[in-house]
């Protein structure tokens, strides 16, 4: 399995389908990487069982909420 980790926040995109779920990978500001799932329910989640905080750059909150309102419309057209 292969697993893209963007480094710039400008390049996040989402992967996986509307049946299995949507995600992304990101390194934070101190490089550790980051999992996120996007349900439909207009919501990120960050999986943060292995961390205790993270730096998360303002740029990457906007592109993360960019994100959200994506997989929503992605849900909404291939779950029809």
């Amino acid at each position: 399995m292969s697993i893209e980790i963007n480094l710039d926040f400008e390049e996040l995109e989402l992967a996986g389908e509307a049946e299995t779920g949507f995600y992304t990978y990101f390194l934070d500001a101190e490089g550790d990487v980051v999992h996120i799932k996007f349900n439909y329910d207009d919501c990120v989640y960050l999986d943060l069982k292995d961390y205790t905080y993270l730096a998360i750059q303002s740029e990457v909150l906007y592109r993360l909420a960019e994100l959200v309102e994506e997989a929503e419309e992605r849900y909404t057209i291939e779950l029809k």
